[in-house]
């Protein structure tokens, strides 16, 4: 099963500084604890556990970083599954599309990791749609190559390659608005990483 490693869009979210009586305000912010969801996955915890009873950050937010922690650091998708949607359904990501499809980018991976393949695809449709609705062609490129890896663990190949060649167009659209160093950088591993998967490669 493929795994993703997953960000916070943090230029969504307004800056947010926490302050605590016995920890630096630098230890407090969103910036820090999601660079931290990977390598100290329990120290982000604890910092998140800290904010929240302080009430220094907003429930959402809260939320939405233990997703993140869970995924990354600790590699619990149902956990991180469950925070995710909690934040999903907050009015302050129903009101953002910006939010909102960050927020599928996380729900479609988590329930792909853990094999519920109709509901990634049903999430992720969802994406495609935000995506076009705010022109955000990487986010959409992502969501058809996920609905393609879903279709692809349900036996479906002639339609997972169908949504594969989708995801290489739309991202094939970015590179042609990123720079020489850019395009190198990103939209051509992105286009070999579904190559590998059309023609089974590891």
């Amino acid at each position: 099963m493929k795994h993703f490693t997953l960000t916070l869009i943090l230029y969504l979210i307004l800056p947010v500084c926490i302050k605590a009586q016995n920890t630096p305000d630098s230890l407090f912010t969103l910036e820090y604890i999601q660079s931290i969801s990977l390598t100290d996955p329990h120290r982000a915890l604890d910092l998140l556990n800290e904010a929240e009873k302080d009430k220094r950050i907003p429930e959402f937010l809260i939320n939405n970083l233990r997703s993140l922690v869970y995924h990354n650091g600790l590699g619990q998708y149902r956990v991180a599954l469950d925070y995710a949607l909690k934040a999903y359904q907050s009015d302050s990501i129903q009101k953002s599309p910006e939010r909102a499809l960050s927020l599928i980018d996380i729900i479609a991976s988590d329930h792909m990791s853990i094999g519920n393949y109709i509901d990634c695809i049903r999430y992720s449709n969802i994406g495609v749609k935000l995506a076009q609705q705010i022109e955000d062609k990487s986010l959409e490129a992502g969501m058809w190559q996920y609905i393609g890896l879903a279709k692809q663990e349900m036996g479906l190949k002639a339609e997972a390659e169908t949504y594969f060649i989708q995801a290489i167009k739309t991202q094939k659209e970015v590179a042609k608005k990123l720079t020489r160093l850019e395009r190198d950088r990103r939209p051509d591993l992105f286009i070999r990483d579904i190559n590998h998967v059309l023609h089974g490669k590891s």
